[in-house]
């Protein structure tokens, strides 16, 4: 398999047995044994041992309920792991199928240098937190068509475009660069949460969702050459073996897909295309060129219509999504269940 990035892209003991405890009846996970088990907790290590996994096991439920406010908890907290020498190392934390670039490059900026929008999942608990649920489709059964149109749909109609959000939110964060100078930063997390993006945060942010559904993208802009205003899409590689050998234009702004030649008539395009991540397992071209047919054919159905086949794709991956959610909490109490009745052994 042969592609090709976009010109000028950037790749880069045994048990304690008191009398007491004999006569015990044989507690379960419920509150009444969880009181009975602790009214003998000063008689028996071991009975204290067994108290501690039945609250764990009867908090388990309440706990999962409140997994949802994780993001917001957690929003200046990246996970870090211990360094064997001591030290701590971030962590990687967005999706199973997506692979960063370096740390010191995983950002976009705008022609001029002057703004900056920093792609980095590692330090960024408010992209983990959106990422989660618009990338989750890929651990479903579905078509990757299906989970393309999904997630399209997701981001196109479900990221608010708001151009003076963006430009307050950058202004009010100026960072000192060489030569006295300062440049607008801001995280992509940090636009997604306050609902101040535009075509920039939605390419940027769909590239990443792609990536985890192995799908490979570069993001690059420029200027639409009547109005002089700025927009930027992504741009899927060409390939010998899919696409006719072009490269193919996927807007989640304006939620369609084109040939690159249309949009290089249109625009004049002044930001190289870059990637800040790449799948860690493709989709091969094929795959990926039936996907986005399935995606076009659906763009011709008129609007009742095309509206109800998403709400059935949506449907359909969202139920997909919960039943790993309940297989995912349902292993995690039988292995509860499973150490509390140990303890009893």
């Amino acid at each position: 398999m042969k592609t090709a990035a976009p010109t000028g892209a950037k790749t880069t003991g045994s048990p304690v047995r008191s009398a007491s405890v004999r006569r015990a009846k044989t507690p379960g996970p419920g509150t009444d044994n969880i009181s009975q088990l602790a009214s003998l907790a000063n008689h028996s290590p071991r009975v204290q041992a067994q108290l501690k996994l039945a609250e764990e096991i009867h908090g388990s439920r309440q706990i999962a309920a409140q997994r949802g406010l994780a993001s917001e908890i957690n929003a200046a907290s990246p996970t870090v792991r211990p360094k064997m020498d001591g030290g701590a190392t971030t962590v990687q934390r967005l999706g199973t199928n997506v692979n960063m670039v370096g740390e010191d490059d995983r950002f976009f900026e705008t022609r001029t240098g002057k703004t900056r929008l920093r792609v980095n999942p590692d330090a960024d608990a408010y992209l983990e937190g959106h990422f989660d649920s618009d990338s989750a489709s890929s651990l479903t059964n579905a078509s990757l068509g299906d989970k393309f149109s999904h997630a399209m749909n997701r981001v196109h109609k479900g990221i608010p475009y708001n151009k003076a959000g963006k430009i307050e939110a950058f202004d009010s964060n100026k960072q000192p660069t060489e030569g006295g100078k300062s440049r607008s930063e801001r995280s992509l997390g940090y636009m997604l949460h306050t609902k101040s993006a535009t075509c920039w945060e939605k390419a940027a942010y769909f590239h990443l969702v792609l990536a985890e559904l192995g799908i490979t993208t570069f993001l690059e802009g420029g200027e639409h050459k009547t109005s002089g205003e700025g927009h930027a899409w992504l741009v899927i590689p060409a390939s010998e073996e899919a696409f006719g050998g072009k490269q193919v234009v996927i807007d989640p702004t304006t939620g369609k897909i084109n040939t690159r030649e249309a949009y290089e008539s249109k625009y004049d395009i002044n930001v190289p295309a870059k990637q800040v991540a790449t799948p860690k397992v493709a989709q091969s071209p094929q795959e990926v060129e039936k996907a986005l047919k399935e995606f076009a054919k659906l763009e011709q159905l008129g609007g009742l219509v095309k509206k109800s086949v998403l709400d059935v794709i949506d449907l359909k991956i969202e139920r997909a999504m919960n039943d790993k959610k309940r297989e995912k909490e349902k292993a995690e109490w039988d292995k509860l269940l499973l150490k509390f009745n140990e303890s009893f052994k």
